[in-house]
């Protein structure tokens, strides 16, 4: 009887391991979203402070033009702020942003460019 009860608490041990790892493993692949302000008004201010930067899952499911877009591959940010919204990017918008590295990358008249 001894036996067996020594057993089953090394087995709820086990179990509570590998889901702490699982955990941990899970946490270091969420992707951080950070806030970006998007006009000049006092409004958005209040929401930074208390709303700065979260995290989202990379298999979460994003979509533009009837394509998936993996998270992984940009840098997201969410906009705060309206000055944007003639563009129609309004504040809470994820932006996805790719990166540009060369000279050789392309812009074209009416890209948005991030700093």
């Amino acid at each position: 009887m001894i036996v067996s009860l020594l057993f089953s608490f090394i087995g709820i041990g086990v179990i509570l391991i590998v889901l702490v790892l699982a955990n941990k493993i899970y946490n270091n692949m969420l992707i951080a979203v950070e806030l970006v302000d998007a006009g000049t008004n006092d409004d958005h201010i209040a929401s930074s402070a208390i709303n700065s930067s979260y995290k989202i899952s990379p298999f979460e499911s994003f979509y533009h033009e009837g394509k998936r877009i993996d998270p992984k591959k940009y840098i997201i940010r969410k906009v705060d702020g309206d000055c944007m919204s003639s563009r129609n990017i309004y504040a809470g918008d994820l932006l996805f942003i790719e990166k540009f590295n060369n000279h050789s990358d392309s812009l074209s008249i009416g890209d948005v460019l991030l700093n």
